[in-house]
């Protein structure tokens, strides 16, 4: 079962998979950084 819509693409390239990754993956880090140190103020 495929989880999005027909009209959406999914035939992506591996360089922009690997870019999206990378870019993300320290946006999310970052939040969970930020997020614990507010909680121990």
């Amino acid at each position: 079962m495929c989880h999005r819509r027909a009209d959406q693409r999914g035939d992506y390239d591996e360089a922009f998979l690997d870019w999206i990754n990378w870019y993300y993956l320290p946006t999310a880090e970052l939040t969970k950084v930020l997020t614990a140190s507010r909680g121990s103020v």
